[in-house]
């Protein structure tokens, strides 16, 4: 019953058929798009930020406190 009154409502006006379908269809895609490729960029950073490794080197007074990153603990890309 509600296939044979779809598709009849197609055939009669499917000018007002494909408008429905695209001011519905289109927006719901680009919402989960951009929800997809924010989450991707997120993780991407968090992933990236986790493999930063420093060593903090404190010295005595008279000496200045310097930063030094391991060489061994940097990823080749």
């Amino acid at each position: 019953m509600t296939t044979k009154l779809v598709i009849e409502n197609l055939k009669n006006k499917p000018m007002r058929s494909l408008l429905s379908f695209l001011l519905i269809g289109v927006p719901v895609t680009l919402i989960l798009t951009l929800v997809g490729l924010s989450t991707g960029m997120l993780n991407d950073s968090k992933q990236r930020a986790r493999g930063v490794v420093a060593d903090i080197l404190v010295r005595a007074s008279r000496t200045t406190v310097g930063i030094q990153q391991s060489a061994d603990s940097v990823p080749e890309s």
